[in-house]
């Protein structure tokens, strides 16, 4: 029902050439600890519960961007995990549009944009002077770089 709900308000959205961002990709359930907390949940748990409602929003309502959530799944905080992010986001459901963080949900700037991230929200303490530092080291390469950009701007310009 979220999943139903959710994608004919991001097409009302849409309509009115308005991008729709949702949130809180993934298993964001609770507010305390939500930082740290770990959420261990099997891969066909997460592909039951979790991810139908994203893959509508995707899919169905072609949603413009996806705010990765606050706490780590599997291990992995969720703005920089590749199993969500690259493998079923973009990958697996063609997803088009740019991956965005809760403000103050980045940890870190080479496995953030190797790993699925497009903008860090509200600042740049790892998408700005450190992102550039890794790429004069040759930490992240410049078609990475392309990419996040092409899907930010893209996506803006379609709005």
């Amino acid at each position: 029902m979220c999943g139903v709900i959710g994608t004919e308000k991001i097409k009302g959205i849409r309509n009115e050439r308005v991008m729709a961002n949702v949130k809180h990709y993934t298993d964001d359930k609770q507010g305390k600890n939500r930082l740290k907390i770990n959420e261990i949940i099997e891969e066909r748990t997460l592909r039951e519960i979790y991810l139908p409602a994203f893959e509508m929003a995707v899919k169905d309502g072609k949603v413009a961007s996806v705010m990765a959530a606050y706490n780590k799944v599997n291990g992995h905080h969720c703005t920089e995990n590749n199993f969500l992010l690259n493998e079923v986001l973009k990958k697996e459901w063609h997803f088009k549009g740019f991956v965005t963080s809760d403000f103050g949900a980045v940890h870190s700037t080479v496995p953030c944009v190797k790993y699925g991230l497009d903008l860090e929200l509200p600042d740049d303490k790892y998408f700005g002077p450190a992102l550039k530092k890794a790429i004069t080291d040759k930490e992240v390469s410049e078609s990475e770089l392309d990419d996040k950009l092409i899907r930010r701007f893209s996506t803006m310009m379609k709005f």
